[in-house]
């Protein structure tokens, strides 16, 4: 038997337009939308429901809702509203006094039972600064909290390597090449600088554990050079070198010269080639040169070394070892 519903009924619900072709339910004169909803059912906030035979989706107001297998019929403290079928449910939503939208998820649940508290999955603010599992921050794009999980706050995966932020309940971090042989690059642009360990920060180069500021654990490879002096005032040019081995060509007169150093505190050690025997070569005291005590000149054997430091303006002896036997 076919249900007729009266003219009444239709009027109360359906408005038609006959120039425009609008439909209202709820509203008379639907004049913003072909289709125009106004009104909930009962006392909740759903405006509609689209597939509700199975886990369909709801469009709510006020705080404007699409809910996920997810509706809400009643208004209730610490309740998200009701799960439309069984199985997972999720929200989004809108915060029209902060410009905020959130999507929360909710675990598995029963068809008409109310959902629990949700877990924040994303936010983005009216900025367009997002947060992960939280509310997002006013200064930072991108805001990210680490939840329960062992491998950390975030991990960016490679085709061998990931690299992990906050990894494990030590919430160590471990940045590195996504496969054998790639390089990790840091701060490959021009005048760009690198601060490591301010304040009471260490740092451990092959070392898990640094107890100093700064501890290296295994050799440490210097730019290095070997140069043969061929002449009187010959001038050996540093650059960025720490370490410079230098034999001579020349009778035992012959003496060097050192180029100014490129940045402050920059170390040099020079070392005197072995097969300049008990003879070596000189270097003076003077121009940009400081060595310590009263000698005008020093002389280096084979295998003496003399440490430098450069202050801006001199090289400042830092030591001078006599190795020849």
């Amino acid at each position: 038997m076919k249900k007729i519903l009266s003219i009444t009924h239709i009027l109360c619900f359906i408005s038609y337009c006959a120039f425009c072709q609008n439909v209202g339910i709820g509203i008379s004169t639907p004049t913003r939308a072909k289709l125009e909803v106004n009104g909930v059912a009962g006392a909740g906030a759903t405006n509609a429901i689209f597939g509700g035979d199975a886990t369909g989706i709801s469009l709510q107001r006020n705080w404007p809702t699409i809910g996920f297998n997810q509706y809400r019929d009643i208004v209730s403290p610490g309740s998200q509203g009701r799960y439309m079928a069984n199985g997972f449910a999720a929200i989004q939503y809108f915060d029209p006094t902060t410009g905020a939208m959130a999507f929360d998820m909710f675990p598995g649940g029963t068809a008409n039972l109310f959902t629990p508290a949700a877990k924040r999955a994303i936010t983005i603010l009216a900025s367009g600064n997002v947060g992960i599992r939280t509310g997002g921050s006013n200064t930072a794009s991108l805001y990210v909290i680490k939840g329960t999980n062992f491998d950390g706050t975030a991990i960016f995966g490679g085709t061998q390597y990931g690299s992990y932020f906050n990894y494990s309940n030590t919430e160590d971090t471990y940045i590195r090449p996504g496969k054998d042989g790639a390089k990790v690059i840091i701060n490959d642009v021009l005048n760009g600088k690198i601060t490591l360990g301010v304040g009471t920060g260490r740092i451990g180069i092959n070392e898990s554990f640094p107890i100093t500021s700064l501890q290296l654990n295994g050799a440490l490879a210097m730019n290095a050079a070997h140069i043969t002096i061929s002449n009187t005032n010959y001038l050996i040019n540093v650059g960025d070198r720490s370490y410079i081995v230098v034999a001579k060509a020349t009778p035992d007169a012959t003496f060097a010269n050192i180029s100014n150093g490129i940045v402050r505190g920059q170390v040099l050690i020079i070392e005197s080639d072995l097969s300049n025997g008990s003879s070596g070569f000189q270097v003076f005291d003077g121009n940009n040169l400081r060595l310590s005590g009263d000698p005008v000149l020093l002389r280096l054997k084979g295998l003496d070394t003399l440490m430098l430091i450069w202050n801006g303006t001199y090289w400042l002896q830092v030591s001078h070892a006599e190795n020849f036997d």
